[in-house]
């Protein structure tokens, strides 16, 4: 009970704060509450683990944190893999719930506002080779009144193929990341169709990943105790004189 009531009234409350917040999906509402019970019990072993571990030698949060994590590192390495997890599956939900994906069609210098964000088709550029033959258009993208630089989609041509192969442009962001693809080569007027996705978290999906490779890597260091009662075996067997 008393390892459990802090995360679960963590993950209740979250819980009732999407439901005010508008969120009626079941599978967004269990996922993120879920989520948030686990990080809370998480967090919780890693503050008791340094606050005995603190008790007992008497040094600062740093050092006791040292101490706690090498003292065992496959418990603690094992919560950062269950954290990396965790945060896998709140991108996962986030993108696949919250995404936003609409096609515009657009003459040079006209914009379109997708999600919050502002694309302006600026113009096309056209490269050619024996190998194929590209059709990039330069698009502009900006949020409230911040830019975010220019970004080109392409479709590319091959000989002896008559479908067009698309190569989109991605900017990429801590929270969102934008998808710009040519749907379709600019007409005789210019224009061209733009696809514009709006996809959260994802690159929290690489996050993710990494904290699981850096919990990997705590769980396999061999622990501070199993290490020093080592040395203290091969000193006894070398004769050694030993502290008690």
């Amino acid at each position: 009970r008393r390892r459990l009531a802090i995360p679960a009234g963590i993950g209740a409350g979250t819980l009732v704060a999407l439901v005010v917040w508008g969120e009626r999906g079941i599978s967004q509402l269990l996922t993120f509450s879920l989520a948030a019970f686990a990080v809370a019990a998480i967090v919780r072993e890693f503050v008791v683990g340094i606050r005995a571990q603190r008790r007992a030698d008497g040094r600062n949060v740093a050092i006791s944190a040292e101490r706690a994590l090498r003292g065992n590192p496959r418990h603690y390495g094992g919560l950062i893999v269950h954290l990396g997890v965790v945060v896998i599956a709140v991108a996962i939900a986030a993108s696949s719930s919250y995404m936003t994906k609409r096609d515009v069609r657009l003459a040079p210098g006209e914009a379109a506002t997708v999600a919050g964000y502002t694309v302006t088709f600026l113009g096309t550029r056209e490269s050619r080779s024996p190998q194929k033959n590209t059709v990039s258009a330069d698009v502009r993208i900006e949020r409230g009144s911040r830019s975010l630089g220019v970004y080109a989609p392409a479709l590319s041509t091959y000989p002896n193929s008559n479908q067009a192969i698309g190569t989109p442009s991605v900017r990429t962001g801590l929270v969102e990341d934008v998808y710009l693809t040519l749907v379709s080569s600019p007409t005789e007027q210019g224009r061209i169709s733009l696809g514009v996705a709006v996809n959260p978290m994802i690159l929290w999906l690489w996050i993710g990943g990494g904290i699981i490779a850096v919990g990997t890597g705590l769980a396999l260091l061999p622990s501070r105790r199993r290490r020093e009662g080592v040395i203290d075996l091969v000193q006894v067997d070398r004769g050694a004189e030993v502290p008690a």
